[in-house]
């Protein structure tokens, strides 16, 4: 079972055809006219195959936050610094 919070997201299976019919909206289409056509966030789309392989492999994970959070060290230094 996948807990996480995008574990109900369904990835269409043709995300282009998707963005392709939003293209053809008319420009002189009311804003608040239904529509059914669905927004495509194509970061998420891009990302989910490295999302599942962290959900899977969590020391990968925990590792790469480790190391974010050392790279973040010198930034703070610096504003500690300045201030």
């Amino acid at each position: 079972a996948n807990d996480d919070i995008f574990g109900s997201f369904q990835i269409p299976e043709k995300p282009l055809q998707c963005i392709r019919s939003a293209a053809a909206i008319p420009r002189n289409a009311s804003a608040t006219a239904p529509t059914k056509i669905r927004i495509i966030d194509a970061g998420f789309v891009l990302t989910n195959p490295l999302h599942q392989y962290l959900a899977r492999n969590r020391h990968i994970n925990d590792m790469l936050a480790m190391i974010n959070s050392l790279c973040l060290i010198v930034p703070f230094l610096y504003v500690v610094y300045v201030t």
